[in-house]
């Protein structure tokens, strides 16, 4: 992507759009077949009683209707055609760039996924046509004119008169349509909320609460919406009343000429005919112009996300070796998405190849923002953050990921198969390797007992599994592929003591098989097999060092105590959580 590529990704579909110019001028050209037929009716045929002539006009109108119908016909095929290629090409980037922007930041909505639809429904849809007619006003004027040069005047008066309603309903109707579809959209983002956190808001008897704020929200859009509604119903009628006046005093003039002998009846219908043609773009305009807002509004946002600085990063990157696992944190700074706020000042610490590092503090004390920065999710406001000395920014994501096992504190899996979940989506995965991941976390006895095995359905967010096990199968699919760079945090948070236990083999496996490991917990019995260990606070390297050093520091207020008691009084001096 560069500065420009959403309105090149448009002005690619270009020569489709002129082609439908061209089928348009046509189009509004056969539109003077039932003019042209009822002044020729009128004028020769009644008066020269020619049954030869009204039969070859006939033949003559019906064979340009057809032509008309079909170059139609042939307009909304394109814009469909088009629909469906720019969907193709558009929404993928929009998925991505959602996708990539979410990460590591507060934002979760699909709102621009919405905008990309709402983009492509209106260049596809019959509105876009009022477009294509609009410069063919004029000419129509102009045929009136050749009739008679009172009724052409009357016909532009009309026309300019539409015109002028159309400019001033967009002046008064800008600023309440853009604030409506503002407020739809941040209802809209507000209803998304509230349905990731059902389960919260229906057992703790929050729905009369949840209901209040959406209403208040919703009605403050409403009122921007009946706002912006009232002016263009009042533009509308307006409008429909000067189209009325106008074909209403088209006749009476007509009428008028004709008793001076000016004028024949078949010039007066043809005049009305086209005047209704010369008028009708412009009054559509009017009523579809909260389309054209809404369109336009949706083309600045996507173009906001698709925005060079935001993906150009994911463009164009040279592949990287595979790392052997060696970590390095020199002065890092990390602000809270959003805000000045730091969550991490100043860390660093250096780990090599294979080591095991358990990382430990109170609540709030940055732990989960240093497993984002080092899987690369966040990046730091300064001081750097190196794989096999590689800064992690110098990675692209889907190849860094490629080596990385991750499992987030609020594990994140997929509606989908187990298998599925574990290959990480992958549709082209090894079974072999989905099995070795399951084995790894001692899943795999539980799989086989599921209704379909690896193919069953977890359902959405994996409904259908237990805290524990949808915990299990995250960290099969952070062991998926060998990786190279193991990060858990808080991996056994919803375990029992048994659970526990296999997890402990588990983090000793890859510790043998040359991963490096990083662990964040508030249970050090977890840690073990941990070659050093770190301790954060306020965002702060308060300790590092290795395990038995740490361990001792920190049981130290204890006074007397055992060895072998010191993983279990070291939990009571640290916060329950996490900072997210």
């Amino acid at each position: 992507m560069n500065e420009h590529a959403l309105t090149r990704l448009v002005f690619k579909y270009r020569s489709s759009f002129m082609v439908l110019g061209v089928f348009s001028i046509f189009f509004n050209i056969l539109v003077l077949t039932m003019p042209i037929y009822m002044l020729t009716v009128f004028s020769h045929v009644m008066t020269s009683r020619s049954q030869e002539t009204l039969t070859l006009l006939t033949v003559a109108a019906i064979v340009a209707l057809i032509i008309q119908g079909l170059l139609d016909f042939i307009r909304s095929r394109i814009l469909v055609r088009i629909g469906l290629t720019l969907d193709m090409e558009l929404t993928p980037q929009v998925v991505e760039a959602i996708v990539r922007h979410a990460a590591g930041s507060a934002e979760r909505n699909s709102q621009r996924l919405r905008d990309a639809a709402e983009l492509r429904n209106f260049l596809t849809g019959t509105g876009i046509f009022n477009l294509f007619d609009a410069p063919f006003v004029p000419f129509y004027v102009l045929v009136i004119y050749l009739m008679h040069p009172m009724l052409g005047h009357l016909a532009l008066f009309g026309s300019l008169l539409l015109f002028a309603i159309a400019v001033v309903n967009e002046l008064i109707t800008r600023k309440p349509v853009k604030s409506a579809l503002a407020d739809n959209h941040r209802t809209q983002q507000r209803v998304d909320e509230f349905v990731r956190n059902a389960d919260a808001i229906e057992a703790m008897g929050m729905m009369p609460a949840v209901i209040e704020q959406w209403r208040m929200q919703n009605n403050t859009s409403l009122m921007s919406l009946n706002k912006g509604a009232d002016t263009a119903s009042y533009m509308q009628g307006l409008a429909k009343f000067v189209r009325f006046l106008i074909q209403v005093l088209l006749y009476g003039v007509g009428a008028y000429l004709f008793l001076q002998e000016e004028l024949m009846t078949g010039a007066i219908i043809a005049s009305s005919i086209l005047m209704g043609r010369a008028l009708a773009p412009v009054e559509a305009a009017i009523s579809t112009w909260k389309n054209m807002v809404g369109a336009k509004n949706a083309f600045d946002r996507l173009k906001e996300i698709l925005a060079p600085e935001r993906l150009e990063p994911y463009r164009n990157r040279m592949s990287l070796p595979t790392p052997e696992g060696r970590l390095q944190l020199e002065r890092v700074v990390v602000m809270a998405p959003g805000t000045d706020r730091m969550t991490l000042k100043g860390v660093g610490f250096a780990i090599e190849p294979g080591d095991f590092l358990g990382v430990v503090g109170p609540s709030g004390a940055g732990k989960s923002t240093l497993a984002k920065l080092i899987v690369g999710i966040l990046r730091p406001k300064s001081g750097s953050a190196r794989l096999d000395g590689v800064d992690l920014a110098s990675w692209h994501p889907d190849e860094l990921g490629q080596h990385v096992g991750y499992l987030p504190q609020d594990v994140q899996l997929f509606n989908g198969t187990v298998r599925e979940n574990i290959a990480r989506l992958s549709r082209n995965n090894d079974p072999e390797a989905v099995i070795d991941a399951a084995k790894k976390v001692g899943m795999h006895e539980t799989i086989l007992q599921l209704p379909n095995g690896y193919d069953t359905n977890i359902g959405d967010g994996g409904a259908m599994l237990s805290a524990g096990q949808r915990q299990h199968l995250g960290l099969a699919r952070a062991l998926y592929g060998n990786p190279r760079l193991l990060i858990l945090d808080e991996p056994n948070s919803n375990l029992d003591s048994v659970s526990e236990e296999a997890l402990l083999k588990t983090l000793e496996a890859a510790k043998k098989e040359g991963i490096t490991i990083v662990v964040i917990t508030h249970r050090p019995s977890i840690l073990q097999s941990a070659d050093k260990m770190l301790m954060l606070r306020n965002g702060m390297v308060e300790m590092f060092g290795t395990r038995a050093q740490i361990m001792q520091k920190i049981t130290a207020p204890s006074g007397m105590q055992q060895p072998a008691n010191k993983e279990q009084n070291a939990p009571k001096l640290m916060a329950q959580g996490e900072s997210r």
